[in-house]
């Protein structure tokens, strides 16, 4: 196996675990939201349908580049 196929591997294998960190991130906030919101907005007799989709997904995004620096700072201090 030749280096460039190493680090195709790892970039596949880092861009699949990001894409599941923010899939599972954004429905774990929307269902918490839901949760959150749901006898509140029926007791006022109208379910809101409307969702923070995309703030779910701009949270997670957050979120991951967060995880991700903490996982460099840590490489970079168990190497020195």
């Amino acid at each position: 196996m030749t280096l460039t196929s190493i680090d195709d591997r790892l970039k596949l294998q880092r861009a699949k675990v990001r894409t599941e960190f923010i899939d599972h991130y954004a429905a774990t906030f929307l269902a918490s939201y839901a949760a959150a919101n749901y006898i509140d907005n029926c007791q006022r007799g109208w379910p809101n349908r409307e969702q923070p989709i995309e703030d779910a997904y701009c949270l997670a995004e957050e979120a991951w580049e967060q995880v991700e620096k903490a996982i460099i700072e840590k490489t970079i201090e168990r190497n020195r």
